[in-house]
């Protein structure tokens, strides 16, 4: 069976690489500065590095507030290449070729060509104002510019040279954020020469720069240079009854400086400092991060006597927010061994912050509330996401730190569209998205519906924060101060509340259903949770994804200890129905992790969403034809799941007795095999089959046991195992990464014969020893086998009459025996141009769909309708649309392939609600329908008492709702296929 393969879309960028003929001047206030024009994401983007706004701060006016430029330069700017980086000490997050200097009082500005004036985004990084620098790679604000905005990055002053405190006119403090003040107010007087709106600026930074934009909404020195700001991840906000530093202590800080440099105590001591060598102060810098001073012109008042007295800047709009881990890359500050972290480390943890500035901390209150495991949220934003390669850059393991303090920062700027090959389609997109959501505010202060203010005007008063998630853009978190916490048999579960298309939905993301499966438990059917857990079971994050050669979700590690399941449901009395998913991907991949199975859109149609993890390729199929390795145990994990539904799911508002069970390809797969299965008798009313169904030749299984036993035996023999020792328990100690490398995961099959599946489909279906007692909807999509081909058509561009036998041929070693090739030929090329590559493709696309997907589903339903009582309802469809979206995003070229196998996937999840801005109004509208899908009188059974006796199938389209298929499979299943499978 296919999986979900990406596709990226390669964007090729040089940054700082340009053709030289491409210059551009612009006369400016300072004289005329020459920049270069990019190409960038199909744009024209002007490029402007290092342009200076104030003279350089050294000799008498180093530790002084900056001086503007009062005479243009004689000659030309050149703004092509990089400057200098404010002088730091030496950090690896900083890009290395970059050269320090007191002299770095300069801004990169970038703009495209129009002649309406454009907003600006006045960027100012971070780095906890002892380093950081425009020129670092991240903060390239090219592909943000495309998106009809003026980015300008601004240089200032770090560490003792931005915030050195003399007390005094010619050392005031705070000259870093001084530095920024006259880098904006540059930008008012010249932006306009480069396409920008002066009053339409945007102050936006994260950590540090953070920071420092709420020092400017709070200085009276900034009042009115700019009319909007984002705040990422940082506030000037400290305890308030104690400044972060007083003015004593900073001078203290300060003179310790100077009496280390050797400077005469009766001497002035600034006067001293200005005279030192600068690499020689950087050296006495050894503070995690340096603060501002209050009490000084620019920082009258603190934060909260700034709010108390409304003495700030009142007259903007603003976004702040923050990302879901931010205090995780404090560890390694706080304690030498964060991975060996005891209870008396977090206690000193806790007094060191003291150190940092955090003062007046109440030890035992806030050990007590945080060894509790409560987390508190409360911005106006929360990020939920992040990028692993971005993570690895910056020393963050996304699977063990979670979403670390920075995460924010490559989306903001596009770097995974301007390095597509090193980022996800996931990250991707949610840049895109990103970029949209700030540029959009920067344009008008306004964001859409789906992104509520932090106070509104409910009755209750809950601030309302957005959580940016790719997998849910509409997400809210309404006062995430309180999760929600339910009682059930293995203990309490705590999930989080979602507000998700106008509905709170309660999210509960990998709650354990069984005892991990390791060590003497691999290969064996899974234990239940025979003892409730006693502290919390958060399920609040992604766990683990059973292990697999494919990892399909990247938020979540590969583990054989994966046996979770997922719950979304919404809070109502009524016990409400179950839907109970079972996800594809051959039974040898995927993950209830992956973006495109987020239950929450679908909860809102008043069921309960659950999905289950389970064993996949030898782990939860290897057949070893004895009780500790009984083969399918990963049929026996889905079951044990839907025991624990059962037992546990009205505790989460579910009907234990209302429960469907559904899945799409393998998954389809699994649900056919429960269908057949004593063991899952009497556990779900109703099942829907997407795209697959346990139907092979009549004659032959797929894997018979003796051919199950020598694969497993094969395997053992390959990782070295002793033919004279017992190879399953040589197999339970050899390392999980080494058994996949020998298993081939298109080879992974259920066995027939056994406890879980002890009869075939057709045998099943003659003797009515399956379980009749359920409604049933099957379907499939119009192109089954487009995305199939692959396996089989090794050169389909240049594909001949003999590749499409042996393509047929081929398909023996995946199980599908005893194709009568001339016959199966005959029917899928007459009156097909043979010498035409692609009119051969096309035709063994068909016969690749018909075989293993088509064929099957539709012949199992039948086989059932025509057994079952005729109180059971039958349904069969054919999908025959598919969202233009998704399609890209699963590397599916509707033009060519058509409706590819796993294209229901996207409106039956809701996916078109959630990504509204990629959507189509038909895909919104179709999706809806599908969700809410109802057996009207215009949806016929599949057998019903028409004289003919035709079969009938509903047209999935959304053009024609009312449309009716009569007979469709006449001349495929029910005709050249009839013998093979029946």
């Amino acid at each position: 069976m296919s999986m979900c393969y990406y596709k990226i879309v390669k964007i090729f960028i040089l940054y700082l690489t340009l053709n030289t003929v491409n210059s551009i001047d612009v006369n400016t206030s300072i004289g005329v500065v020459r920049g270069r024009t990019l190409h960038v994401l199909d744009t024209n983007v002007n490029q402007f590095l290092g342009i200076p706004y104030a003279e350089p701060p050294v000799g008498k006016h180093r530790f002084a507030k900056p001086k503007p430029i009062t005479k243009p330069f004689p000659d030309i700017i050149d703004a092509t290449k990089l400057k200098n980086s404010c002088i730091q000490p030496p950090n690896i997050y900083i890009t290395p070729e970059l050269h320090y200097s007191e002299d770095c009082l300069v801004l990169n500005i970038w703009t495209t060509n129009t002649t309406a004036l454009k907003p600006v985004m006045f960027w100012i990084y971070g780095g906890g104002l002892t380093m950081g620098s425009i020129f670092q790679e991240w903060y390239n604000g090219s592909a943000l510019a495309t998106n009809d905005v003026v980015v300008v990055s601004v240089n200032y002053r770090l560490g003792p040279f931005g915030f050195l405190y003399g007390d005094r006119e010619d050392a005031p403090g705070n000259v870093g954020l001084y530095d920024q003040l006259l880098g904006l107010k540059w930008v008012r007087e010249n932006i306009h020469l480069f396409g920008g709106d002066r009053n339409q600026i945007t102050i936006f930074g994260e950590s540090a720069g953070s920071w420092s934009v709420s020092a400017h909404i709070l200085s009276p020195l900034s009042k009115g240079l700019f009319k909007r700001a984002i705040m990422e991840s940082g506030a000037l906000m400290f305890n308030k009854n104690r400044n972060v530093v007083n003015k004593t202590e900073a001078i203290l800080k300060g003179k310790n400086i100077a009496k280390q440099l050797k400077c005469d105590e009766s001497e002035d001591w600034i006067q001293c400092l200005r005279k030192a060598d600068a690499r020689n102060i950087v050296k006495y810098e050894t503070t995690m991060f340096t603060s501002p001073v209050l009490d000084t012109e620019f920082l009258p008042l603190s934060a909260r006597q700034a709010f108390n007295e409304k003495k700030f800047n009142t007259d903007i709009d603003l976004i702040a927010g923050i990302t879901r881990n931010e205090g995780i890359g404090y560890a390694d500050y706080l304690t030498a061994h964060p991975e060996r972290m005891t209870l008396t480390d977090f206690h000193n943890g806790v007094k060191a912050m003291d150190s940092l500035g955090f003062h007046n901390i109440n030890i035992p209150k806030v050990t007590e509330h945080y060894l509790k495991g409560v987390k508190l949220l409360y911005e106006y934003y929360e990020l939920l996401y992040a990028s692993n390669y971005f993570g690895k850059q910056m020393a963050c393991d996304v699977p063990t730190m979670g979403i670390c303090h920075g995460n924010d920062v490559p989306f903001v700027f596009g770097l995974p569209l301007l390095k597509p090959n090193d980022y996800t389609p996931d990250d991707i997109y949610y840049s895109t998205v990103l970029m949209k959501m700030w540029t959009i505010f920067a344009k008008d202060g306004q964001m859409d519906s789906n992104w509520p203010q932090l106070l509104n005007d409910e009755p209750m008063g809950a601030p309302k924060v957005h959580g940016l998630d790719p997998k849910d853009l509409r997400l809210v978190l309404k006062d995430p101060v309180h999760s929600i916490d339910v009682d059930t048999r293995i203990g309490v579960v705590r999930g989080q509340t979602l507000h998700v298309l106008d509905t709170n939905v309660d999210q509960f993301v990998g709650i354990p259903y069984a005892e991990p499966p390791v060590g003497k438990h691999r290969f064996a059917k899974p234990e239940p949770i025979s003892k409730p857990f006693p502290n919390i079971i958060d399920a609040t994050m992604p766990k683990n994804s059973c292990l697999s050669p494919i990892q399909l979700s990247p938020d979540s590690p590969l583990s054989e200890n994966c046996l979770v399941l997922n719950i979304w449901t919404t809070n109502t009395t009524a016990l409400k129905p179950v839907m109970f998913w079972i996800y594809g991907g051959g039974l040898a991949a995927g993950s209830i992790y992956q973006p495109e199975y987020n239950g929450s859109a679908l909860a809102t149609n008043d069921v309960v969403v659950v999905s289950v993890n389970y064993r996949l390729g030898p782990f939860g199929f290897l057949y070893g034809d004895r009780e500790d390795a009984p083969g399918n145990v990963g049929f026996y994990d889905q079951l044990l799941g839907l025991k624990w539904a059962r037992r546990n799911i009205h505790s989460f508002g579910g009907d234990r007795d209302q429960i469907t069970i559904f899945g799409e390809s393998a998954g389809s797969w699994s649900v056919s095999a429960h269908i057949l299965s004593p063991l899952s008798k009497g556990l779900y009313k109703r099942a829907i089959m997407e795209s697959a169904a346990f139907m092979f030749n009549i004659d032959k299984d797929v894997v018979n046991k003796t051919e199950a036993i020598s694969q497993g035996k094969a395997m053992a023999k390959q990782l070295k195992c002793n033919e004279t020792e017992d190879w399953i328990k040589c197999l339970r100690r050899a390392d999980a990464n080494d058994i996949l490398k020998y298993w081939d995961p298109f080879a992974t099959y259920p066995v027939f014969g056994t406890e879980f599946l002890p009869i075939r489909t057709q045998q099943a279906f003659n003797e009515k020893k399956f379980n009749t007692d359920v409604d049933l909807i099957a379907g499939i999509v119009r192109n089954e086998g487009s995305a199939l081909t692959g396996s089989a058509i090794k050169d389909p561009d240049h594909m001949t009459i003999a590749d499409f036998y042996n393509g047929m041929k081929a398909f023996d070693a995946l199980g599908y025996h005893n194709l009568n090739v001339t016959k199966v030929a005959d029917h899928y090329l007459k009156g097909v141009n043979t010498s035409s590559p692609a009119a051969l493709l096309q035709s063994f696309s068909s016969l690749a769909g018909d075989l293993t997907i088509g064929c099957p589903t539709y012949l199992f339903a039948k086989r059932f309708a025509q057994t079952v009582k005729e109180s059971q309802r039958v349904y069969f469809y054919e999908l025959l649309y598919a969202s233009k979206w998704f399609a890209n995003y699963s590397g599916c070229d509707i033009s060519t392939m058509g409706i590819c196998h796993g294209m229901d996937i996207v409106f039956v999840f809701g996916l078109p609600l959630l990504y509204s801005n990629v959507s189509t109004p038909e895909d919104i509208y179709y999706s809806k329908v599908v969700m809410k899908i109802h057996m009207d009188s215009y949806w016929p059974q599949l057998l019903n008492n028409d004289p003919t006796g035709a079969p009938k199938v509903h047209g999935l389209d959304p053009k024609d709702l009312r449309l009716v298929l009569s007979d469709p499979f006449h001349q495929t299943c029910d005709g050249v296929w009839a013998d093979y499978f029946l």
